[in-house]
C-alpha cells in the first residue's frame, strides 16, 4: 500500500502501525527546500527519511525540479 500526499493532514503518523504502507510519496517541502524556511523544510525532509529508513518504507519525494534539488537529495540518500 502506498500513502499518497504523506505530508498533508490526512496522512498522520499513527497510519504507520494501523496500515501495511511499504511506499509514501510527498511533495509539501520538496517545493520550498530552499526557500526562505528551507532549514525547517530540510529538518523536517531529514526527519522522514529517517523514519521511513527505520520502519523500511519506501519514500518517493515529488516535485524535484531542479539541480539544487536533485543534489540536496542525492548528497544526503533520499533517494
Amino acid at each position: 500500500m502506498d500513502l499518497d500526499d504523506f505530508g498533508s493532514s490526512f496522512s498522520i503518523l499513527v497510519n504507520f502501525k494501523k496500515l501495511p504502507i511499504n511506499k509514501i510519496k510527498d511533495d509539501t517541502f520538496t517545493q520550498d527546500i530552499f526557500s526562505e524556511n528551507d532549514l525547517k523544510d530540510q529538518a523536517i525532509i531529514k526527519s522522514i527519511a529517517s523514519l521511513v529508513k527505520e520502519l523500511t518504507i519506501e519514500v518517493v519525494f515529488v516535485g524535484v525540479e531542479t539541480l539544487e534539488q536533485s543534489s540536496y537529495f542525492l548528497k544526503n540518500n533520499f533517494y
